[in-house]
């Protein structure tokens, strides 16, 4: 699948979209591991990264490295998002 025009609406990443599970990744720290929810997060079937297609993999990095705010769990963050 290469048009990834469905995983927006009104110019947002939709809910489980390759971008938004980027973003929710680094939001709470987790490692980048693409990956998306055709029917929504944790709805349905989980898309892993060897069937994902280029731009839905670059859509997941996009959201990775633009997502600035991070989950407060009461530590310090580097600015690499590491635990200090």
């Amino acid at each position: 699948m290469s048009d990834i025009s469905q995983h927006y609406r009104d110019g947002r990443p939709q809910h489980g979209s390759p971008e938004d599970r980027g973003s929710a990744d680094r939001y709470y720290g987790r490692n980048p591991i693409p990956h998306w929810y055709p029917q929504g997060t944790y709805k349905g079937e989980k898309i892993t990264e060897d069937r994902m297609s280029d731009s839905e993999i670059a859509a997941y990095f996009c959201g990775y490295w633009k997502e600035t705010d991070r989950k407060d769990w009461g530590y310090a963050y580097s600015d690499e998002g590491e635990v200090l």
